[in-house]
């Protein structure tokens, strides 16, 4: 008898010399299982590599629990900290700011303006400095803006420096003005001046002292302005030096000892006219004894504000919901969501794939098996020696896929977030506990597999296992000859082996089905966000330019802001149309939902005679448009009432028309419609026509140095900035269609080996017989054809079910999807699939020369 030590070297040997004969199907699993494991734990170790990133930034920039900002234009009060803490127990600490939007080098930005440097939402980290920076001197702008590729890439015409000039352009709407006040200074101009506070901006330059990270800009696109970092003394010295350029002394000392409180607006608040306290806070940041009550807290302040004689709450926002982090939640969520489906998939069809293949290699050694047998070989002996077969290949697969995944994947998505998002560095993640998990049901089920085949072949007498499976009884008719018909007996033969074991043909196609319905899905994706963009009405609007301003104006400074004329005094705007986007409660008798207004006005006519209509969707004018996405959320269709508050107005409208916007989601309304009751006369939008088509690029160069504007496109700027908001899940949609035309090639040249493998014997009759090599090789791609176009149209019709899960799945609150699958798609499915299968197969075929006859007709099937 056989010593067990000496039994499984043997086995362990036999075992490496069958992977080494059959290395191309060895490989074919361990690849399969590669790809997959691969693809699963490089998303999960990718979604969580991206939010331990974001969660470090918030931790090292000590983020504020509740933003609080007010209204600058309804007075300052020195005191207004103080009062929030005192009616709110909650808050254990407070720090104040004055923030305003203005612009920097070029590019829409936020000054953050406070007496010294921050505690709370501060830089989280601090990079180049010069010898000038001093807690409470300095110049501080974002790193994005001193980089040259990044600098480039938000077009700026020049890099900032540190030491250097940076042109600040602040609009003077952000304070209290008194215009009875700015006259009355005229007197005081020197010779030959204008006086600056009758401009719309104050343009001041001040030097740089230094570069740094903050959570607040992290979000580097087009979408989100950059911020800076200002000492209050440092605003007024280069404030003050800047007005002295055109006041004289007296007028200088007017303004900044007598004047200034009521020029600027701070001395409602400090009555002293201390000027240490200029700029007055209009932001006050509040750390809460539990930040998990933030959204508690943000309603207690929306509260205390609306029980205020004047009511000057601009807005409450918690630590989640400014702009930078409320976009990188996006892009948490998205990560996260894409792990669990996607990855998924491909591990449902790679495990699929690998059972075939594992089960057709025990049942191609049956002589192995009744040989062990009739040696004395115990049963559990031989279960261990396909188990140990089984484990190396799918072991060594999915161990190369824990290892590559966490590396690859994470490395292909962390360029693409170190393009949009200023983060702290990447670090390596390895997610344990779902990584193992997938790991132990890809082995599991694999041995499991194994072991029930392995049982059913080893229950045989050794007799049985040694000599071939007998045919069928219902088999009656056999093709002995050629005669019969080279294309019948083809067709028989294809028959035959589909028919003969249902579970692999069951296998193959799935298999097939599976990839396909990869390709299709991740071609879809795409297809779905490009129609989204192409049918949004505010992009494809038809106007020249598309702007926003910080601030709504009425329609006279909107007329007068869009006079725009060329260098010789011609004008360039032929019209515009303007529009007010109010984020506010939309309430319908069963749901409350926080959406955009867009009030919608008559287009002006500027310097033409053409008339148009942006809005593509014509409604009456005592009825409201909604979008989709808010008709599901609010459970309302056509002919139902909502309602909301434009101030202290109630408005009831009835609901005209349910329209699928992909991106400009929300209600929309007639700027003259009966329900508003003339409320709304401002606008911070407008569709904008040039006078001619030549003439756009300088209507848009113009329009984004008006003070107010805080983005201005063209059309192909917004479709440009709709991309790039969901630029996450097109690059990842990429590595999908990347990694699924791996995985169908492994799949497809693993099922044809198999397939080839099965049919040696048929082979080698077939030569016996006299047949041709392309008449065999037709015979078998007629077989594996016919399960793989069975696959590949299973596939297709799922494309787009397929699809439409995904998305639904990975629902963000931007965008409302409109699932569409291109005909080109379908086209790229199954032409990649297919025609892959077509060319795996000829070259398999090249091997029937390869075949020994008397070999093969003594082998078992």
């Amino acid at each position: 008898m056989v010593k067990p030590h000496r039994l499984t070297a043997f086995l362990l040997r036999l075992s490496a010399r069958q992977n080494r004969r059959d290395w191309a199907q060895s490989f074919a699993v361990i690849a399969i299982g590669a790809i997959a494991i691969t693809l699963f734990s490089g998303f999960l170790a990718n979604a969580s590599s991206l939010q331990n990133r974001i969660d470090n930034m918030v931790a090292q920039s000590n983020v504020a629990d509740v933003y609080v900002t007010t209204d600058p234009r309804s007075g300052y009060d020195l005191k207004e900290g103080e009062k929030l803490a005192n009616a709110i127990p909650e808050i254990k600490g407070i720090e104040s700011r004055f923030y305003s939007y203005c612009s920097l080098a070029s590019r829409n930005a936020l000054a953050m303006i406070e007496p010294a440097m921050p505690q709370m939402s501060r830089p989280y980290e601090l990079l180049k400095t010069s010898p000038e920076q001093t807690d409470t001197h300095y110049f501080i702008v974002d790193s994005f803006l001193t980089e040259s590729s990044s600098a480039q890439a938000a077009q700026n015409d020049d890099l900032l420096k540190i030491g250097g000039p940076a042109h600040v352009s602040l609009p003077l709407s952000g304070f209290s003005l008194d215009r009875q006040m700015i006259t009355f200074l005229d007197a005081f101009l020197k010779p030959g001046k204008k006086n600056p506070l009758r401009q719309e901006s104050l343009d001041l330059t001040f030097t740089v002292t230094g570069a740094m990270k903050h959570f607040e800009s992290a979000a580097r696109g087009t979408f989100n302005p950059t911020n800076f970092l200002v000492s209050s003394s440092y605003f007024r010295d280069v404030l003050r030096d800047t007005l002295s350029e055109s006041f004289t002394p007296t007028g200088i000392r007017l303004i900044w000892k007598q004047g200034f409180q009521k020029t600027l607006g701070w001395g409602d608040g400090d009555p002293e006219g201390n000027t240490a306290n200029f700029p007055l806070a209009n932001q006050y940041l509040l750390r809460i004894e539990n930040h998990d009550s933030a959204k508690l807290i943000k309603q207690k302040v929306q509260d205390y504000y609306a029980k205020k004689p004047v009511d000057n709450l601009y807005y409450a926002q918690t630590w989640d919901e400014t702009t930078s982090l409320a976009t990188l939640k996006i892009e948490t969520d998205q990560a996260w969501q894409l792990t669990f489906v996607f990855p998924v998939v491909f591990f449902a069809v790679a495990l699929l794939v690998n059972l075939i293949s594992v089960r057709q290699m025990i049942l191609h050694e049956r002589m192995e098996i009744g040989t062990f047998k009739a040696l004395g070989v115990t049963k559990g002996e031989i279960h261990r020696h396909y188990a140990i077969k089984t484990l190396n290949l799918v072991g060594l697969g999915t161990l190369l896929g824990e290892i590559i995944g966490p590396f690859l994947v994470p490395a292909i998505l962390g360029n693409k977030y170190s393009i949009l998002y200023t983060l702290p560095p990447k670090t390596y993640v390895f997610p344990w506990g779902p990584c193992l998990a997938a790991a132990a049901v890809f082995i599991g089920v694999s041995l499991l597999v194994t072991y029930l085949v392995s049982r059913r072949e080893i229950k045989l007498k050794p007799v049985e296992s040694m000599r071939p499976t007998a045919p069928e009884k219902k088999e009656k008719k056999v093709l002995r000859s050629k005669d019969s018909g080279f294309v019948q007996i083809s067709l028989k033969m294809a028959g035959r082996g589909i028919r003969g074991d249902i579970v692999k043909t069951a296998m193959v196609i799935i298999g097939v089905l599976g990839c396909t319905a990869l390709l299709c899905c991740g071609y879809g994706i795409e297809d779905t966000i490009n129609y989204g963009v192409d049918t949004d009405p505010l992009i494809v609007s038809g106007a020249d330019v598309t702007l926003f301003t910080v601030e709504a104006v009425d329609e006279t400074n909107l007329k007068t802001q869009l006079n725009l004329v060329d260098e010789n005094d011609q004008p360039l705007v032929n019209g515009y149309q303007p529009f007010n986007r109010k984020p506010l409660n939309i309430v319908s008798e069963t749901k409350t939902y926080y959406t955009n207004l867009q009030v919608i006005s008559d287009y002006v006519l500027q310097g033409g005679t053409e008339v148009k209509e942006h809005f593509k969707y014509v409604f009456p004018i005592d009825q409201v448009v909604m979008s989709e996405k808010v008709a599901r959320a609010l459970e309302v269709g056509v002919g139902d009432v909502i309602s909301f508050y434009i101030d202290d107005l109630e408005v009831e409208a009835k609901v005209y028309q349910t329209l699928p916007i992909f991106y400009d989601n929300g209600v929309f309304i007639h700027a003259g419609s009966p329900l508003l009751a003339g409320k709304v006369k401002a606008f911070n939008a407008a569709w904008v026509d040039a006078i001619s088509p030549e003439k756009a690029g300088q209507v848009e160069t113009l329009a984004r140095k008006i003070p107010n504007v805080a983005i201005c496109d063209s059309e192909a700027s917004w479709r440009e900035r709709v991309k790039e908001a969901m630029s996450s899940v097109l690059v990842m949609t990429n590595a999908i269609k990347v990694f699924a035309f791996l995985l169908a090639f492994v799949v497809l040249y693993d099922l044809g080996l198999l397939n080839f493998k099965e049919h040696q014997r048929e082979i080698a009759t077939m030569k016996v017989l006299g047949f041709k090599e392309m008449e065999i090789m037709f015979s078998l791609l007629v077989e594996t054809l016919s399960m793989c176009l069975v696959g590949i149209l299973g596939g297709l019709a799922i494309g787009y079910p397929f699809t439409k899960l995904v998305l639904y799945i990975n629902q963000v609150e931007l965008v409302d999807f409109l699932y569409t699958v291109y005909p080109v798609s379908y086209a790229i499915a199954f032409g990649f699939t297919f025609f892959l299968s077509v060319a795996i197969n000829l070259l398999l075929t090249l091997r029937i020369r390869k075949i020994m006859a008397v070999e093969s007709l003594k082998s078992i099937e």
